[in-house]
């Protein structure tokens, strides 16, 4: 058994801290990769690529994927790439 428990109020201090770092970590990789898959579709529609004809059901469903897609790899995906952290 380790000298410094988890149990102790340092530890559940810096245990709270871990997962408020993460809650926000996963917050900012969603809406970095929200913005981004938009401003994507904005310039897409800017561009003439998606006509008006284009389903917004099929729209609203590719979007998805791609934000869900795009903020799984950035979540899990940088920290590995910056500083080698593999997740679990």
């Amino acid at each position: 058994m380790s000298s410094k428990s988890s149990k102790s109020p340092a530890g559940k201090l810096g245990n709270i801290a871990r997962s408020a770092g993460l809650l926000a970590w996963v917050l900012a990789g969603f809406v970095a990769a929200s913005l981004a898959v938009s401003f994507a579709v904005l310039g897409l529609g800017e561009a003439g690529v998606l006509s008006e004809d284009f389903r917004q059901t099929t729209l609203q469903f590719a979007m998805s994927a791609f934000v869900y897609g795009l903020s799984l790899a950035l979540v899990v995906g940088l920290p590995y790439l910056v500083f080698r952290w593999r997740t679990s």
